[in-house]
């Protein structure tokens, strides 16, 4: 019989695997949709900077178990996690999200190298393409191009790092999505479309590494944080449990220079569980109001 040809592994496995690692983002700011994916823990998701520019806070959709949903089901009948922007790069394209409530039982990615790959080798993708969510292609590596400079439309900012230029079909959605070797590891994050057929880029992974690494301080920000300077900017900040991450913020309500109330998010998870107040400001908190449903509503 002829000799069987040894692959390195079928491009399903690698959805199977990595399929609830991506996901869906909204911009209600941007009026936008695109991809993403968790890159590191704690729920800390990896997508393009023009994918969440104008926003402080996206939407993010899971992959729901059973059937794929349409993209109409999915925003109309799914309720999202929310996400906050912890650091951009807007040089080559890159924004990390961090999702307070992310599921604990979804490891991140297996981070790759440019230097596992090759001209003519295969890649996959995952994203959500014209409106079809979590939707898997493959192509090929067509070239490697360094210092590759590029424009969005309505924008005169020029974009510029090293892209993975591939066959792999990329489409409005895509954008942020993660790029595969065949070993299954990432090698790159699925960015533009190019001005031909079958001419589509993604920026390098070894950016992105390089983006995480130099914001170590991503681990202890709360995903509140943001919101909250930007809702109460003079707030006192307090780490509660010493951890090193931000889970108390007081504020003087009526502007009397006395702190009078003040917002408690025990596990950290960007969701205020308790508010305290000070009613007549003698240091003392009358009434502690729960919200142990996170409904936005005390109980």
């Amino acid at each position: 019989p002829p000799k069987r040809i040894q692959t390195r592994g079928g491009g399903g496995s690698i959805y199977s695997k990595f399929a609830k690692t991506v996901v869906y983002i909204g911009n209600y700011e941007g009026k936008n949709v695109g991809s993403g994916f968790l890159i590191d823990t704690p729920g800390i998701i990896l997508t393009n900077w023009h994918v969440i520019d104008k926003a402080d806070e996206v939407a993010v959709w899971l992959l729901p178990s059973g059937n794929v949903p349409s993209e109409r089901e999915l925003l109309e009948d799914i309720t999202p996690l929310f996400g906050s922007i912890i650091a951009t790069n807007k040089k080559e394209d890159l924004a990390l999200v961090k999702v307070g409530n992310f599921p604990k039982n979804i490891s991140p990615v297996n981070v790759g190298s440019l230097r596992e790959v090759n001209v003519g080798d295969k890649v996959y993708a995952i994203g959500h393409p014209s409106s079809l969510p979590w939707t898997f292609t493959e192509g090929i590596i067509n070239q490697i191009r360094k210092k590759k400079d590029w424009t969005y439309p309505g924008s005169e900012y020029k974009h510029l790092a090293t892209v993975i230029q591939t066959q792999t079909p990329i489409n409005p959605g895509n954008s942020g999505g993660p790029l595969f070797s065949e070993k299954g590891n990432l090698i790159g994050i699925n960015t533009l479309k190019g001005p031909g057929e079958n001419i589509n880029f993604a920026v390098a992974v070894e950016h992105a590494v390089k983006f995480i690494n130099d914001n170590p301080q991503i681990k202890n920000i709360n995903p509140g944080e943001l919101i909250m300077k930007k809702q109460y900017p003079k707030a006192r900040t307090q780490d509660y449990n010493k951890n090193g991450v931000v889970d108390t913020w007081y504020i003087d309500s009526n502007k009397n220079g006395t702190e009078d109330r003040a917002f408690v998010d025990d596990d950290e998870d960007g969701f205020i569980e308790a508010v305290l107040y000070d009613e007549n400001e003698n240091g003392v908190w009358e009434a502690q109001f729960l919200d142990d449903d996170l409904d936005g509503k005390a109980n």
